[in-house]
């Protein structure tokens, strides 16, 4: 019976990367690598990569990393050395350094070809590559997790300090503001636990865990107080808000009335009709911003009018919420390149 196949995509700014392996009952092995600058004209490149099979991919909507490996020997099942490849400014692939392999007297310090890596995660400063390490120290496989910054030099976390000496494999990792969920398969049980190692493995699926936990510092948007952390342009599906370095901002929302059939205040492609503008100044925290609304575009509008109370409070996501009045306006996100997760969790 053929396996199924292992597939991973990929996109960034300079276009998208899948691949595919396959094998059959026999194993014997295919691998397809197409590569597209704008998803409609692919090519195939099974040299990339030194011909090796792509695992694991994973991209930051700008840079992009990915892992292969070369197929293992029949004498070795599943024993290779795993290249970790990067891209950033450049469309071309770079091998990064050796995965670094850690330190003795942790757990899970092992040559290279006993350690792989399942699965790859953009997170705000960096990369997590999560995996195994087989160690005959351990009596088997131990979850190994490694950090980058640039996706070119990667360090190992400690084994036993996180107690990935407890499971078998990291399968996956994604982090948000700092919290890091890693996903995990937990060791058999003992004969103790289940009255027979053999019986329970081969009768139920492995058993599932998670860390959570906390990875690397807050984002600068909680770092960074008072107006400056405000500064710039916000922006989802209902309105934007723009605030500059001196506190003046203008709070934009769609009004529904075309300029080609409407009077102005109007519509048009390049920005809506609704318009409001005024002074902010930051609390005391740094943490809010709080004014009043001086001059509008339209007739007072709900909440909207001249001399409302508007207060702009950062989310530790990279968003801002805006409240005018007792009315919640909405939650807006910043267009800061690499950091997508305010997209990404209200879209």
């Amino acid at each position: 019976m053929d396996s199924e196949p292992q597939v991973t995509v990929l996109a960034d700014r300079h276009g998208i990367v899948v691949a595919a392996r396959c094998t059959d009952s026999t194993f014997r092995t295919r691998r397809l690598l197409l590569t597209s600058e704008e998803g409609e004209k692919w090519q195939n490149t099974p040299r990339a990569f030194n011909g090796e099979s792509v695992g694991a991919g994973a991209s930051d909507g700008q840079a992009s990393v990915l892992v292969t490996h070369p197929e293992s020997s029949d004498a070795e099942p599943g024993r290779y050395v795993s290249t970790l490849w990067h891209r950033d400014a450049s469309a071309e692939w770079v091998a990064g350094q050796p995965l670094d392999v850690g330190r003795l007297p942790d757990l899970g310090v092992v040559p290279r070809r006993d350690q792989s890596v399942n699965a790859l995660a953009p997170v705000r400063g960096g990369y997590l590559a999560a995996g195994r390490s087989l160690d005959p120290r351990a009596g088997g496989p131990v979850g190994a997790l490694w950090t980058s910054k640039d996706g070119a030099k990667w360090s190992k976390v400690l084994t036993k300090k996180n107690h990935f000496d407890t499971v078998q494999d990291l399968l996956g990792a994604a982090e948000l503001n700092g919290t890091l969920i890693l996903l995990a398969e937990a060791l058999p049980p003992t004969d103790a636990e289940s009255g027979s190692e053999a019986e329970s493995t081969a009768s139920s699926p492995p058993a599932i865990r998670l860390w959570h936990g906390r990875y690397g510092s807050a984002p600068s948007a909680l770092k960074s107080t008072g107006l400056a952390a405000f500064t710039g342009t916000w922006s989802w599906g209902h309105g934007s808000l723009t605030v500059d370095k001196t506190g003046s901002f203008i709070y934009r929302w769609r009004l529904f009335n075309d300029c080609e059939t409407s009077p102005q205040p109007c519509d048009n492609a390049e920005r809506w009709g609704g318009k409001a503008t005024g002074e902010l100044k930051p609390t005391a925290d740094g943490r809010e911003l709080r004014g009043l609304i001086a001059a509008l575009s339209t007739p007072a509008d709900g909440p909207l009018h001249e001399g409302a109370r508007i207060k702009v409070a950062l989310h530790p996501y990279n968003a801002v919420a805006v409240d005018v009045g007792e009315a919640e306006i909405g939650l807006f996100c910043g267009d800061w390149p690499g950091d997508l997760r305010c997209r990404a969790v209200h879209g």
